[in-house]
């Protein structure tokens, strides 16, 4: 994570979708719509760390990684990995996560 350059980005007030924070926002608002269908809307905060986990271990289209992965710059162990027989290996190797925070952005 060193490697990535913290940058401004100033973006428009009226267009909230180009800013990271609103569209991390609108992504946690579909997570929670799906989470919650069904059910009463009025226990959200029951889905929220599923959500989150959810979110946190879904590979991004722009690195081919997961958020926890680029965090913690390992895989994180989970028992059906034990089980799968293509389960990833839990190292990443110094090449893999280059290639991943070298990726551009979509």
């Amino acid at each position: 994570l060193l490697k990535i350059i913290n940058q401004n980005i100033h973006t428009s007030i009226r267009h909230p979708s180009a800013n990271p924070a609103e569209r991390y926002m609108s992504t946690l608002a579909q997570y929670m719509r799906v989470a919650l269908f069904g059910k009463d809307h009025d226990l959200w905060y029951d889905q929220l760390a599923d959500v989150d986990i959810c979110m946190n271990e879904t590979p991004h289209l722009a690195t081919g990684l997961t958020p926890v992965t680029l965090f913690l710059g390992q895989r994180v162990n989970r028992e059906w990995y034990q089980v799968l027989p293509n389960a990833p290996q839990l190292e990443l190797s110094p090449a893999e996560r280059d290639e991943g925070l070298s990726k551009p952005n979509c």
